[in-house]
């Protein structure tokens, strides 16, 4: 622990095995309260373990989870007063929303009356008010997934565990669901563990991110420190950089780094487009690969010999000084 002063959850040298395989490998984490703290990191790297691991779905092998210093140890999943929302939402189909919303409320015998009242406010808070009486059914993706968020904060949750709750839902969809995911999430002060192999959702929900690999955090900051300070080649490229050898150093390009210049770089360009509602050019740079440059001007032909250069605002030195 950190001090008796600290609040919230402490993760010290967890370790989840499965068998001869193991999933979680000496990770420690803090989340304090109020905070939301992202878990990134690519499919089987073990973010589901550690948070099924908090929530007491998975018995750590070692090391210890503890509520603001309090061991949780043999403390079975319904006693440790935290929400849990997954990706398929998991939804009762034989309730209405206000059914599902309150579901928690019923298990802790609140009244009637404080039932109501929570469930209005939380509908309220997600963008479905009025909803309470229609069928889960008839909800759209985005909308099952809003009222599986008022279900889970519904019993004010001492911390939410979020298992990629996104994830289903297409991109457009889930970038306005981030946004709003982040409002909610600090409106109600709640402490919060998001899991996500999507580094823009993380960067949008989260105050800070732990990248995970291969079992091991490799590294935390928050959203600005992970894109400014990337600490290797896989957290860079993993984050959305183009990693490259350039002039004795291995230089991480951001999607905006690259421009047409009289004068760099030399390539040839493959094709051109618009990502984003901005022009670019696939260009193939020898050592490099093909990499995407923004275009300013006319968009070159296929075939066009070309120079590029960096623009350092957008770029990032992994090995060497600039």
């Amino acid at each position: 622990m950190r001090g008796a002063e600290v609040s919230g959850l402490e993760i010290t040298a967890a370790e989840v095995t499965y068998g001869i395989t193991t999933a979680v490998a000496g990770v420690d984490l803090h989340v304090s309260a109020g905070e939301v703290v992202a878990v990134l990191g690519p499919s089987g790297c073990g973010k589901s373990s550690l948070l099924r691991a908090v929530a007491g779905l998975e018995a750590l092998t070692a090391g210890s989870v503890q509520w603001d210093g309090a061991e949780l140890a043999g403390v079975p999943v319904h006693r440790r007063g935290f929400g849990l929302m997954f990706q398929d939402g998991q939804l009762f189909p034989h309730r209405d929303v206000a059914g599902n919303v309150e579901f928690g409320l019923r298990m802790a015998r609140a009244s009637r009356t404080r039932r109501a009242d929570r469930v209005a406010a939380l509908l309220d808070l997600v963008g479905l008010a009025g909803f309470g009486s229609r069928p889960v059914a008839s909800l759209s993706g985005g909308e099952q997934q809003r009222v599986a968020l008022a279900r889970a904060l519904a019993p004010r949750p001492r911390l939410l565990l979020l298992d990629e709750p996104l994830s289903a839902l297409d991109r457009e969809l889930r970038e306005s669901l981030a946004a709003e995911l982040r409002r909610i999430l600090t409106e109600t002060h709640t402490t919060a563990l998001y899991v996500t192999h999507d580094h823009d959702e993380a960067f949008a929900v989260a105050d800070r991110v732990a990248v995970m690999r291969q079992a091991q955090l490799v590294q935390v900051g928050t959203p600005a420190e992970l894109w400014r300070a990337p600490d290797d080649a896989d957290v860079a490229r993993f984050l959305g950089y183009r990693v490259v050898e350039h002039e004795g150093q291995t230089v991480a390009l951001g999607p905006d780094a690259l421009t047409l210049a009289p004068q760099g770089v030399a390539g040839t360009v493959r094709a051109t487009g618009f990502s984003r509602g901005r022009p670019t050019a696939r260009v193939d740079v020898p050592g490099w690969g093909e990499v995407t440059a923004v275009m300013t001007g006319d968009l070159p032909d296929p075939g066009a010999e070309v120079s590029l250069q960096i623009d350092w605002r957008y770029a990032v030195v992994l090995c060497g000084v600039r």
